[in-house]
């Protein structure tokens, strides 16, 4: 069992809030479905608007968000903690919906 959480963001909308929305409501079920089967044991995903709300979320703590965005905002950013690695691979399902793992 991992009790370590898996740090996404979705690079390719970055900078523009239309698709933003548009990432974060088709990952939203995808995620409430993995919650729901046990296969995440939580996750947080959010439209990172501005600098402000990429401190309020503590990404500077986790990687260098500005450097990977290119200071792009907003983004979406999620956090999975996957239950078991080997049963599903939460890498997988995120990386064939355009996110890449920072952390």
């Amino acid at each position: 069992m991992s009790k370590l959480s898996h740090v996404y963001i979705h690079l390719e909308s970055a900078g523009d809030a239309e698709a933003c929305a548009a990432v974060r409501a088709d990952l939203r079920p995808v995620l409430k479905m993995l919650d729901e089967r046990d296969d995440i044991a939580g996750y947080r995903m959010v439209v990172v608007e501005n600098e402000d709300s990429a401190e309020d979320e503590l990404l500077h703590h986790m990687f260098d968000y500005a450097s990977v965005t290119s200071r792009r905002f907003p983004f979406v950013y999620a956090m999975l903690t996957p239950h078991d690695p080997e049963k599903v691979s939460i890498d997988d399902i995120m990386q064939t919906r355009g996110f890449q793992r920072f952390a």
